[in-house]
């Protein structure tokens, strides 16, 4: 960005220079005096205006001038290039670290029964350590979430929003689901309570219901 606007504003102010030499250019006396200042990212001076000459006819073409203005218009341009590069990566970082969150309990569950265990974790296990700190919400994977034609919020992650709600959370992530996903899933919509609980089988014949 920093070369892009070099380039530019070099270009700009050493024609600039040539022409003020030629006296074929001047600065309307109404206008401000002084360049444009480089770090006003609005006016656009890492785009192609750079530093701008005011010698108009001072006495013909002078080497030394045209060096220093073309120098000059490197530097402005420059810079205003790269602030202007460097602001729009710094919003482009913070979207990015903003997440999407939810409280548990506006999700509703599809499924009627799930699992405690799958592999070596158990919903159990992981609201326990999300109750006690060692483990976080934002350590898993956001909870993919999609919206009925009523409004109504559910989710197509049924263990990990049952640990959340054990763990009585009030603010995990959450993505929202593509209509792929939620296409694939639709066999899940099992719940016979309207998704406001789901019963959590843990062995033996035991279940325990989520509310």
């Amino acid at each position: 960005a920093f070369i892009r606007g070099a380039r530019s504003g070099a270009a700009v102010s050493g024609l600039e220079n040539i022409a003020g030499a030629l006296g074929l250019t001047g600065r309307d006396p109404k206008e401000k005096c002084g360049s444009p200042d480089p770090f006003d990212l609005g006016s656009g001076l890492g785009g192609s205006r750079g530093y701008h000459s005011q010698r108009g006819n001072r006495g013909g073409f002078s080497l030394g001038s045209f060096v220093k203005d073309t120098l000059t218009g490197a530097v402005v341009g420059g810079l205003g290039s790269a602030g202007f590069y460097g602001a729009g990566k710094a919003v482009e970082a913070l979207r990015g670290s903003v997440r999407n969150t939810i409280n548990p309990r506006d999700a509703y569950f599809m499924q009627n029964s799930i699992k405690n265990q799958t592999g070596e974790y158990t919903v159990l296990g992981n609201a326990e350590a999300l109750k006690n700190g060692t483990l976080k919400a934002e350590d898993l994977p956001e909870i993919r979430i999609w919206r009925d034609s009523n409004g109504k919020m559910w989710t197509l992650d049924h263990r990990r929003l049952a640990a959340y709600r054990i763990a009585e959370l009030d603010s995990v992530p959450f993505k929202w689901a593509t209509d792929e996903e939620i296409a694939n899933q639709m066999w899940k919509m099992t719940t016979k309570t309207e998704g406001r609980t789901i019963k959590l089988k843990i062995g033996n014949g035991k279940n325990i219901i989520i509310q």
